[in-house]
């Protein structure tokens, strides 16, 4: 998920762990709440957080504006005329 947002490796590193954490924490607070398996809220929460970046990277990708000025790891794509 964090991976979606920037490529350097120390914000993946903490992005990914706060998304991670904070993961872990409302889904132990929900299963307690819902008498819930804490298993099933961390991972839909997860997948939740991996779903709604991705939808949203897919969106700014489509209208031109990935939040990125110049990036290295993702070089635009190359148009070949016919």
């Amino acid at each position: 998920t964090a991976l979606l947002w920037t490529a350097r490796p120390a914000l993946v590193a903490g992005a990914g762990a706060a998304i991670g954490c904070g993961c872990v924490w409302v889904g132990l607070a929900l299963a307690a709440m819902f008498n819930l398996p804490p298993s099933f809220l961390v991972v839909t929460l997860a997948f939740v957080a991996w779903a709604v970046s991705a939808a949203l990277r897919g969106r700014s990708a489509a209208h031109g504006t990935s939040g990125h000025a110049h990036d290295h790891h993702h070089p635009p794509a190359v148009r070949l005329s016919a």
